[in-house]
């Protein structure tokens, strides 16, 4: 890269920095399903963005009415069942607040957590999130090395993810923290579930957050959040940050703060709905295998 390439790069770095952490944005969000006509039934299962500390979803309108509304404070999904024989148009649209999070500091050792129901959950082995395997548990012990405080563990856990994984061919499915290892490139999820599996196999409750980046184009993103002994949940991102110290994308995020520039349709993975089975909840599916057209578009209002 060129000097002159450098410089506009770390302009558009420090001005998206500053803008993500300037207090919160408020976004249109619309998604557009246009389907064809179908020898069968179509099912549509569409994720919603989702109330949380940090995010607020206002004027919900879904058109047609859904057959049914999935929902718990993880996941939002409205689910339609279509006739076969005609053609089809979904259209969800709402608006979303987002306020910045970040994070200086924070207290605790591994020993300190309380060993509740939420604890237990997000510190379990899953498809995804897998620590099953030697190679990760010596990994994570190598990392870890003789320190018990929490912070120093994530962080540490963080900078080998950010630095030692090589990005591309992005999914919409999830890559395993197994293929995370194991192939040349991954996407963002790829190093979610590889930090997630780091977190959890050392008892640091970790969990997927799944969702959109707020800037033209169709930009799905996701990252990870563990929890604090203190029950505070602290974001991190190290797909982005990996991608803006390579200087191949200039988006805000990092260790203990993500900005006002995301919005959230999921927290986890493996979600059940339906007797359907969902590694994560983001992009819209439907049963419809040809004669589908889709739109995303979030922009700031």
């Amino acid at each position: 890269m060129g000097l002159l390439s450098t410089l506009i790069n770390k302009h558009k770095i420090a001005r998206a920095e500053k803008e993500a952490f300037s207090g919160h944005k408020t976004y249109s969000f619309e998604v557009k399903l246009a389907i064809g006509s179908q020898n069968e039934k179509v099912e549509i299962w569409l994720p919603l963005p989702i109330n949380t500390p940090y995010q607020k979803t206002l004027d919900l309108n879904l058109s047609p009415s859904p057959d049914k509304i999935y929902q718990d404070k993880t996941f939002k999904v409205a689910y339609w069942q279509l006739p076969a024989k005609s053609t089809h148009q979904v259209v969800a649209r709402c608006k979303v607040r987002v306020s910045p999070r970040r994070r200086e500091s924070f207290d605790g050792n591994l020993d300190s957590y309380e060993k509740n129901e939420q604890f237990k959950n997000y510190t379990q082995n899953d498809q995804y999130f897998s620590f099953a395997s030697q190679r990760v548990k010596n990994l994570a012990e190598k990392i870890k090395g003789g320190s018990e405080a929490v912070s120093e563990i994530s962080s540490r856990f963080y900078e080998y993810v950010r630095d030692n994984l090589n990005y591309g061919q992005p999914i919409e499915g999830l890559y395993s923290s197994t293929e995370a290892l194991d192939k040349d490139v991954v996407d963002c999820g790829g190093y979610d579930s590889l930090l997630g599996a780091l977190l959890r196999c050392v008892g640091i409750p970790a969990r997927l957050v799944s969702g959109f980046l707020s800037y033209p184009g169709e930009h799905m993103h996701a990252w990870v959040e563990f929890l604090t002994p203190e029950g505070i949940w602290i974001p991190a991102d190290p797909a982005n940050e990996h991608l803006r110290l390579k200087n191949r994308d200039f988006k805000p995020g990092g260790f203990a703060k993500v900005g006002n520039d995301r919005i959230v349709t999921s927290l986890g993975t493996g979600f059940m709905l339906n007797g359907r089975r969902f590694p994560l909840l983001q992009m819209p599916v439907t049963s419809s295998k040809n004669n589908l057209k889709r739109s995303i578009k979030i922009n700031e209002i």
